[in-house]
């Protein structure tokens, strides 16, 4: 997702999404240089956000308060990082400027798999809409190169850790955004 967003020291970027996979984008969007990052986050997502944060992510915004469409970032977002439901691509496609990439990781299923957006809009703005679906899994060896040499700190992406005996703990806490980050299961 961050190799197809084309991030240049110039970009100013948003991402939408702070899970395990928007929050690495985060943190290498960061050390690539990227002028202004923000992200787009529901505030209940608390444990997520402190991790955003820890990155050193600019700002945050709650879609729920304001549509990205409307928020004042203060530039011009040139890149959009998308690692939310496709129907967040119209957002994606309000918070873009003219020319601007929006790079998108993310599936779902039936009625949830669809998407609508203004085609004059998209046209007319010139916005480009890069899939990056990771199979097969090519960039896996070096995300994880990334992890082992500390590029991305992977210790503030695991919130918890479980032994096999706790699974229904962590199921519980897995889903509860304000507590959690990423919960990892060892046997």
């Amino acid at each position: 997702m961050v190799r197809l967003a084309d991030i240049r020291p110039d970009s100013n970027v948003l991402l939408m999404g702070p899970g395990p996979i928007g929050l690495m984008a985060l943190a290498l969007v960061k050390k690539m240089g990227a002028r202004r990052v923000f992200l787009s986050a529901f505030a209940r997502s608390t444990a997520r956000i402190a991790v955003a944060k820890q990155f050193g992510v600019d700002d945050v915004f709650d879609p729920n308060d304001t549509p990205l469409g409307k928020v004042d970032f203060g530039c011009q977002i040139d890149r959009v990082l998308v690692s939310t439901p496709p129907a967040t691509l119209t957002d994606a496609m309000q918070a873009a400027t003219k020319g601007g990439i929006i790079s998108y990781i993310g599936i779902r299923w039936g009625q949830d798999a669809y998407c609508t957006f203004e085609a004059n809009d998209f046209h007319f703005k010139k916005l480009q809409l890069r899939a990056s679906f990771a199979s097969p899994a090519m960039f896996t060896p070096l995300a994880l190169q990334y992890l082992r040499e500390g590029v991305v700190d992977g210790d503030a992406l695991i919130s918890h850790k479980f032994g096999l005996g706790q699974i229904a703990e962590a199921v519980d806490i897995a889903r509860d955004s304000s507590r959690s980050v990423k919960v990892v299961v060892t046997t």
